[in-house]
């Protein structure tokens, strides 16, 4: 599994309502889904996600519009 063992840490800290979280991670790491989490799982507030690539930025902004979270 590529995410290891950080992924439940960080997935848990999101769900206990922990207002920040640093993940450094590799390529290939597994961070895309610690990007969408937080959007998906609060009812209110704003997610930044900060995305250094832009053909990842691109992808992400069309699935975060394709579950209807608003993306810029």
């Amino acid at each position: 599994d590529s995410t290891g063992d950080w992924s439940s840490d960080v997935c848990s800290s999101d769900l206990k309502g922990v207002s920040l979280v640093l993940v450094i991670i590799g390529t290939g790491g597994g961070k895309t889904m610690l990007f969408q989490l937080p959007a998906q799982s609060q009812k209110g507030g704003t997610t930044i996600v900060v995305v250094l690539l832009k053909s990842l930025e691109e992808s992400l902004h069309k699935q975060y519009m394709e579950l209807g979270i608003s993306s810029i």
